[in-house]
């Protein structure tokens, strides 16, 4: 009977520390698993040239994108390597502290940019036709059409959580 009450605030003790430990390590359900991708279209591009630069409206917009993703947790934004879709990105990437990575849009989404990309919110910038093709891929459907020429302002965001994939398009009036 004695060793029982000496044992008895050694296992309490013990006990404590347990619980301790369990409420001090994240559980799987708090850690968010899921990967978000927000595809863009570049913003207003001057008309002539191979490879235009944006307008100052372009600009405006791309600012206005940057606010708009400023609550998003963003942690990489890529773009393809185009004049348009590099300063959409660089500005939006400035807003946000952000550093902006190119991506291929005939090889979009790859081994190396799931990797790359997974548990993450992901901003992507691209063209009127790269940007559905590649969410396209993503969601292993064709639910997404190309963009009309004269439209800056939808968003496509996909989410993956476990192996459940959704999706949706928006109009954002930046």
């Amino acid at each position: 009977m004695y060793k029982a009450l000496i044992l008895l605030p050694f296992l309490l003790f013990l006990f404590a520390c347990q619980q301790i430990k369990k409420v001090d390590q994240p559980s799987e359900k708090s850690q968010d698993k899921t990967t978000t991708y927000y595809f863009i279209r570049h913003a207003e591009k001057e008309l002539q040239g191979g490879n235009p630069d944006l307008t100052e409206e372009g600009k405006q917009h791309a600012k206005k994108w940057g606010s708009y993703f400023t609550n998003k947790n963003l942690d990489a934004i890529y773009s393809t390597d185009y004049n348009r879709t590099q300063q959409t990105a660089q500005i939006i990437a400035d807003q946000l502290n952000l550093s902006v990575t190119s991506y291929n849009p005939n090889d979009s989404y790859t081994e190396n940019f799931k990797q790359n990309t997974h548990h993450k919110n992901v901003l992507v910038v691209g063209h009127s036709n790269t940007i559905p093709d590649f969410a396209n891929t993503i969601i292993g459907e064709h639910k997404f059409s190309d963009i009309s020429e004269d439209d800056y302002d939808q968003l496509i965001t996909i989410t993956i959580k476990d192996s459940t994939v959704t999706s949706s398009i928006a109009t954002i009036n930046n």
